[in-house]
């Protein structure tokens, strides 16, 4: 090559370094963020199918109680039902051999996770939309909905190994998922100004009060939040008897059997 033709060294490092392209969009797509959220949740249940805490053997001990009529077992005021009837009629259901008792309990945890990640996702969906809807000026910036998701998924996984830990056998899964629900339900709330909408945010503040006893008080909690978020202010009293009242109504079965007992 004639020395005319060659770049000079100045021409060589003045030379802007090539580029990266963007991620591909398989990358920054659901589908592959559920991939890997759901294949970590498989492989650490696959790891400890065989482990069990003291809280389990209560659950499984519940569980069978309630799918074989032993209400004098079934009826606890420490341990809340929910989670107990899932794996009493995961139990009951399959039948499975002793040996297989623990990972069948551990596969139900699996449906659970996947379950709360459809409340979590209820939840960025409605943030994103309030997001939105909620912007002050052209220039304000806000996340973008994928970089939102890309850090509630993180988040979420790191909560539901390392925090609840999808191995142990407990309701605390079901609590988050849960947590979520209603958190998107409260953020939707200043558009569904409707009483259906009242009805089941009620109805699932009495299901979140069956996963643990705590979340009965936290009812009551979630009920006043989003007595600030009702519009119009007008609709609040109407917001504060139907949800109340749904609340209380899908509750009183069980706390009447606890008192009967």
């Amino acid at each position: 090559m004639p020395k005319s033709l060659e770049p000079s060294p100045e021409a060589v490092a003045e030379s802007p370094a090539p580029r990266k392209g963007p991620l591909h969009p398989f990358l920054k797509s659901r589908k592959f963020a559920y991939i890997v959220l759901l294949g970590v949740a498989l492989l650490r249940a696959y790891v400890g199918r065989y482990s069990i805490n003291a809280d389990g053997m209560c659950y499984l001990d519940l569980g069978n109680a309630f799918f074989h009529r032993k209400w004098f077992d079934a009826l606890n005021a420490y341990w809340s039902p929910l989670y107990a009837w899932l794996v009493g009629a995961a139990l009951f259901v399959l039948k499975p051999s002793h040996r297989a008792e623990f990972p069948v309990v551990h596969a139900m945890n699996v449906l659970i996770f996947i379950g709360a990640l459809l409340c979590l996702e209820y939840f960025l969906a409605a943030l994103n939309e309030d997001t939105e809807r909620e912007l002050l000026a052209p220039e304000a910036a806000p996340l973008s909905p994928w970089l939102v998701r890309t850090m509630g998924y993180a988040l979420f996984l790191w909560a539901s190994m390392e925090l609840i830990t999808i191995w142990d056998i407990g309701a605390d899964l079901c609590v988050s998922g849960f947590v979520f629900l209603i958190a998107g339900m409260l953020v939707r709330l200043r558009t569904r100004n409707s009483s259906g909408f009242y009805l089941l945010l009620g109805a699932v503040l009495a299901f979140a009060y069956f996963t643990k006893a705590v979340m009965f008080p936290l009812g009551f909690a979630f009920i006043l939040i989003g007595l600030w978020l009702v519009r119009p202010p007008e609709s609040r009293l109407r917001y504060l008897l139907i949800v109340t009242f749904s609340f209380l109504m899908f509750s009183s079965p069980w706390i009447a059997l606890l008192s009967h007992a």
